[in-house]
């Protein structure tokens, strides 16, 4: 069997609400459906849900899947993905950093072999694919070749699967604190922190780092379009000249990548991404609390970060980070 545990839960729940929705009898009161066209809020994309994966999800023999799990004959995915109405994946994570499980740089290098599998699925699952390519280049794991090696892999894709290319990302959560170089850390000493402990001081040595991977990878893929390096933190890591402006990376990367076009002389961003732990870290949250807030309308309605409403951890509601983060960018 091809799907891990998280795939046989989706079908048990998809199963579940299936048998919910077809009740054995009519409802003896009629469903009155109202449809509000008045509304002021922006239109959701077709193709607003997705789901993201592990850049290490493409190598065979991993997260308990025999094989690849990204394969075009693995038809048990292919139908979640389907019937859940998924429409784009990204793969990514911390692991196209370059670091799995203590194992370094070419051992959890997606092959073209591998990338040959996961386009594959995605053309047999209709889904189109955020390909994230690696931009930290740490002292443990250095590739004096690595935007070079970046733009090969870029190449093969946009030759082989144009069609199945959502876009491109380049690298992961670059706005944490250890992955910059710091007296003591030395991670990337591409991306340093010019004020040590204030990782947003790190922000003008990691744009100039992006920018020069953005470049070498344009060379080969002249048509080529990013999306934004899906930043990790949204409520204290903020960039310089003011590190204490509290404006994200989000927000501050987008404006630079607007006004500047990459200096290669056309927009290059297609979406500002963001990741967004809603409920923190609940390690002292149960189960039921867990249950309650998400099903909660306070993690929709509230603007403000808070404890609560059924549990002790502190959560991010979506408004709080809409105004903060993604609210604030320019059209």
């Amino acid at each position: 069997m091809r799907m891990n545990g998280m795939a046989s839960v989706l079908v048990c729940a998809i199963c579940f609400f299936w048998r919910v929705a077809w009740p054995q009898s009519r409802p003896s009161v009629p469903i009155i459906l109202t449809i509000q066209t008045a509304s002021h809020g922006y239109a959701i994309p077709r193709d607003f849900s997705g789901l993201g994966f592990e850049t290490a999800s493409e190598l065979p023999n991993h997260y308990g899947v025999l094989g690849h799990f990204f394969d075009p004959s693995n038809t048990q995915a292919i139908a979640v993905l389907q019937n859940i109405g998924v429409k784009d994946i990204r793969v990514g994570g911390g692991t196209v950093n370059g670091n799995l499980n203590g194992v370094h740089c070419s051992a959890s290098i997606p092959t073209n072999a591998d990338i040959d599998n996961l386009f594959q699925f995605a053309h047999a699952a209709g889904v189109k694919v955020i390909y994230s390519l690696r931009l930290l280049n740490s002292t443990a794991c250095a590739d004096p070749n690595l935007a070079a090696d970046d733009a090969r892999a870029a190449s093969y894709i946009w030759r082989k699967y144009r069609a199945s290319l959502d876009s491109f990302a380049i690298g992961n959560e670059p706005d944490w604190h250890h992955l910059h170089s710091y007296p003591g850390n030395i991670v990337d000493p591409a991306v340093y922190e010019t004020i040590p402990g204030i990782a947003g001081s790190a922000y003008p040595s990691y744009l100039a780092d992006w920018r020069y991977f953005a470049k070498t990878i344009l060379r080969s893929v002249a048509a080529a379009t990013f999306v934004d390096p899906y930043t990790g933190s949204y409520t204290t890591l903020t960039y310089t000249p003011n590190p204490t402006s509290g404006v994200s990376w989000t927000q501050q990367f987008t404006e630079d990548e607007k006004n500047a076009k990459n200096g290669v002389g056309a927009p290059l961003l297609v979406a500002a991404a963001q990741h967004h732990y809603v409920g923190g870290s609940p390690k002292g949250t149960t189960t039921q609390q867990a249950i309650d807030n998400m099903l909660s309308r306070n993690w929709v309605d509230d603007t403000q970060i808070s404890t609560g409403p059924e549990g002790p951890e502190t959560y991010t509601p979506y408004p709080w980070l809409y105004r903060h983060n993604l609210g604030q960018l320019h059209t």
